[in-house]
């Protein structure tokens, strides 16, 4: 095995790394300012990240919502035909 190798990392560690990294996201979110840390980790549970190519609709004015998207990455622009 060179250094350059992948290493395998167990499965339980993969998810520990997952969840402390969204913990860190929701605690740099101001949204969330206020909240029990130990209620963090049960925030970060119920995210699931996604992707969206340029140009995608994520959500339309007027349009009863069932989500909340935090941006991590990329630049969101919000129309209004007002």
């Amino acid at each position: 095995m060179l250094l350059t190798d992948p290493v395998p990392v167990p499965i339980f560690l993969g998810v520990f790394i997952i969840a402390h990294t969204v913990i860190l996201l929701v605690e740099r979110c101001t949204l969330f300012e206020g909240i029990e840390r130990s209620e963090l980790p049960g925030i970060a549970m119920a995210m699931r990240p996604r992707s969206f190519e340029p140009g995608a609709e994520l959500c339309r004015a007027g349009e009863q919502g069932e989500e909340m998207f935090v941006i991590v990455d990329g630049i969101v622009q919000v129309f209004s035909e007002a």
